[in-house]
């Protein structure tokens, strides 16, 4: 079904095929070749994006050091956090030895500057959801303590 949208004729269409395929939480390695070819050919700006976007997530768990650094840089770039999961296997290391599962230092490098990335934004994003919900929960709070106060003072107590 992707496949036939993103060979739509309408830019909407594809559009929506390619985000569908950029934002799957599998890599959809069967289709790269035809992906590669589309995203050669595509002219509207936003549909090849989103086709890249879902080449690199493609690519992040290829084999190619290359092609997985220009990934990650540009999942990075446009602040995809949904390759958490990739870079953690990226950073893994064997469980016996100590020592890494991918050799190539630089990769890991640069996925562990992004992780580090991801993880600083997670936290921010919670300190601020965290802020607003204390806020909304010290409000009703007070609202409660408010209502008990006039309703006690009616009484008298």
């Amino acid at each position: 079904m992707i496949v036939l949208q993103i060979q739509s004729k309408s830019t909407l269409v594809r559009l929506t095929g390619a985000k569908n395929l950029a934002t799957r939480p599998d890599s959809p390695t069967d289709f790269e070749p035809l992906l590669r070819k589309i995203s050669a050919q595509e002219q509207n700006a936003a549909v090849r994006e989103q086709l890249e976007i879902a080449l690199a997530r493609i690519d992040i768990d290829g084999k190619d050091a290359t092609k997985r650094i220009e990934a990650i840089s540009l999942l990075v770039r446009i602040g995809n956090t949904g390759i958490k999961q990739s870079l953690e296997k990226i950073l893994a290391k064997d469980k016996n030895m100590g020592v890494y599962l991918e050799p190539n230092e630089l990769l890991r490098s640069k996925a562990q500057q992004a992780l580090e990335g991801i993880l600083w934004t997670e936290k921010v994003n919670n300190f601020i959801k965290n802020i607003f919900f204390g806020l909304s929960y010290g409000s009703l709070l007070l609202v409660a303590a408010i209502g008990l106060a006039i309703t006690f003072g009616l009484m008298g107590v």
